[in-house]
């Protein structure tokens, strides 16, 4: 499941895709992660192995974006929320 089996291509550069999941940087660090959303919702699974975090938002806000979620992430990561 967190194994690399495809390059995301220059869409997501320096990441790729396990079973459901993708690898790579989010919030500058090293990241498993999944998104979704559907109309009106937006949510963000992630887990950062090097600080051993896991993280879930979920929005009941179509307007809140990834970089939003990524930010808040961000945040929860360096303890600056």
């Amino acid at each position: 499941m967190f194994s690399p089996q495809i390059s995301c291509g220059s869409r997501l550069p320096r990441t790729a895709c396990g079973y459901g999941w993708f690898l790579g940087p989010l919030a500058g660090r090293e990241a498993r992660y999944h998104s979704g959303d559907n109309a009106g919702f937006k949510c963000l699974n992630a887990w950062l192995p090097d600080i051993d975090l896991r993280f879930a938002a979920l929005s009941n806000q179509e307007h809140v974006g990834m970089g939003d979620l990524e930010e808040l992430l961000g945040a929860v990561a360096t303890g600056d929320f």
